[in-house]
């Protein structure tokens, strides 16, 4: 995964298929990067999506509630990771960060880039 300086915010949807939910992210304007998730030890169809202001992680954050996700993970323009749940916690996790294939099969928690073939773990 290219790393961005723009923050982001990774979501999941767990709902039909990845065409379908990259045209809910498309219909309100966000590109999106598909990318492999593994959440509390479960793989998932995940996406890394640009927030660019306040307004644009607000949507975000309604569609990851609206398809009934418990959390998402933001980064900020420095990668500092949050989880930001949908009771409206907010818990840091530290830096979102290039982690071993050996340390993503040890983590409850990763994200895969196929593009690169790179894992990403928070520190």
């Amino acid at each position: 995964m290219r790393t961005p300086t723009n923050p982001i915010v990774i979501l999941s949807f767990n709902s039909r298929t990845s065409d379908y939910e990259v045209g809910v992210l498309r219909a309100r304007g966000f590109r999106a990067k598909a990318v492999y998730g593994t959440y509390k030890g479960v793989q998932e169809r995940s996406y890394v999506v640009e927030a660019l202001d306040n307004k644009a992680l607000d949507t975000i954050l309604h569609l990851a509630w609206l398809y009934r996700q418990e959390c998402v993970l933001y980064c900020d323009d420095l990668r500092k990771a949050t989880l930001i749940y949908s009771d409206g916690r907010k818990v840091p996790v530290g830096h979102l960060e290039p982690i071993s294939i050996e340390e993503a099969r040890k983590r409850d928690s990763s994200t895969y880039d196929p593009e690169t073939g790179l894992h990403y773990g928070t520190n």
